[in-house]
């Protein structure tokens, strides 16, 4: 499936996976989202480091889209998904990408 940011599958895509953690830290959803991104999973056009963390104006701006039209809920820096995608399918590749990230945070 080809991607383009901010086209329709891609949202789409942010959902389902948000969907699929049903609820992660906002900077651990940044990390997964790098690292997907390294491995051609999803486009994201431009990242900027603070200290070891990538943060991507893309997909603060798609976390403020969800969260404005209440997809999502935002408690402090935890994304909770309230609102479950029409059609949501992910490969297992994504979310083991998406629980390595995780665990590398608690090891």
């Amino acid at each position: 499936m080809v991607l383009k940011v901010f086209d329709n599958k891609w949202l789409v895509f942010i959902h389902c996976l948000l969907w699929e953690l049903k609820e992660v830290d906002e900077w651990d959803f940044h990390r997964i989202i790098y690292k997907l991104n390294k491995e051609g999973i999803i486009p994201i056009n431009s990242w900027v480091w603070f200290g070891n963390s990538p943060r991507s104006a893309e997909v603060d701006a798609a976390i403020g889209l969800f969260s404005l039209y209440r997809i999502i809920e935002l408690d402090g820096e935890k994304i909770r998904v309230i609102k479950s995608p029409r059609k949501c399918s992910l490969d297992d590749h994504v979310l083991d990408i998406a629980r390595s990230v995780l665990k590398e945070k608690t090891s």
